[in-house]
């Protein structure tokens, strides 16, 4: 084992020293970008309700906000109870076309016990990909506790939406993932899986912390070709219905930045929202292209030069909204 985790190191370092990140800082991108990203956190709130709700469809939709009832359907609610965590829901836009798996962040103390069981483990996919040509990373490393709850999970959501592809009611509908902190986390393996089996999601992780290597975000990259999804929404006034995995992260969320270390990294296209307070506007929400690393220890001192008090977590459950109040 000893041996295993010096290797992993030293292939960590040098992916880190040779890797090209594709930075960009823009505002100026389709404002149908921003909707869409305003929408999916609106869904990511009403995951939190599955707390008091639990898997009662009926209950949850009642959860939706007024701009997401006509035409929206909660089709099934997924939770683990007991030793295990996860849960979210599916739910079918009728009116964009769409098929919406959601996350739930962390809200148990099983939750949070997965969430810092960060021993790096091997990763391999669970689904066999569509395209045989794709590598399946044999090199890439995992966060443990991330990966085993979505192991738990993957009956209870894959096969639901591989089953809703093949009617032919839902056959054209998109497949769009989300979820917020751990929810990230989880909608990040989860859109992973769904694009080795061609559905070419859309994954938007909001706040979430990093599952996996550097290797394992430079692949993660290459499937869902993220250099080509930078440069449309950059610079060509691109929109996100063509899929493609994207983060939101904002100023003073320190959970974006664990696990602490750079063995650990982000994939995928970065929208970064700068003032810690709301309002979270589109002027506010630049685009920043690739992943580049920061520590929590460079964080912190930038709050304190600001004269921000580190201690003031809540930054991590506002994004555009209160992300984990249950309305």
């Amino acid at each position: 084992m000893d041996g295993f985790i010096w290797i992993f190191l030293l292939k960590c370092l040098l992916v880190i020293s040779i890797s090209q990140c594709k930075v960009v800082n823009t505002t100026e991108y389709s404002p149908a970008v921003y909707d869409t990203l305003v929408e999916l956190t609106k869904f990511c709130s009403v995951a939190t309700c599955i707390k008091y709700s639990g898997d009662n469809k009926a209950e949850l939709q009642k959860k939706l906000p007024p701009d997401l009832q006509e035409g929206y359907e909660i089709y099934k609610v997924f939770e683990l109870n007991g030793i295990k965590s996860g849960s979210g829901y599916i739910a079918l836009d009728h009116n964009g076309g769409r098929i919406l798996i959601v996350f739930r962040g962390s809200s148990s103390t099983v939750d949070y016990f997965y969430d810092l069981n960060a021993i790096p483990v091997p990763y391999k996919p669970l689904a066999t990909p569509k395209d045989s040509s794709i590598d399946e990373c044999s090199s890439c490393i995992t966060h443990q506790g991330f990966y085993t709850s979505f192991i738990q999970l993957y009956e209870k959501v894959i096969p639901v939406v591989k089953d809703l592809k093949k009617m032919k009611k839902f056959i054209n509908y998109k497949v769009v993932v989300t979820g917020h902190s751990l929810g990230g986390a989880l909608s990040t393996l989860a859109g992973i899986e769904l694009q080795l089996l061609g559905y070419e999601p859309l994954v938007v992780a909001i706040a979430a912390p990093k599952i996996g290597s550097p290797i394992m975000a430079q692949w993660i990259d290459q499937i869902f070709q993220t250099e080509s999804h930078i440069d449309s929404i950059a610079f060509a006034n691109g929109d996100l219905s063509e899929g493609g995995y994207y983060r939101i992260d904002h100023e003073g969320d320190y959970v974006p930045l664990l696990p602490p270390t750079a063995i650990y990294a982000h994939g995928g296209a970065r929208f970064y929202i700068g003032p810690i307070e709301l309002p979270h506007l589109k002027e506010n929400t630049f685009f920043t292209g690739s992943y580049q690393y920061t520590s929590v220890s460079e964080q912190l001192l930038k709050d304190i030069r600001k004269g921000e008090n580190p201690q003031k977590r809540h930054q991590h459950t506002r994004y555009f909204m209160p992300t984990s109040r249950c309305k």
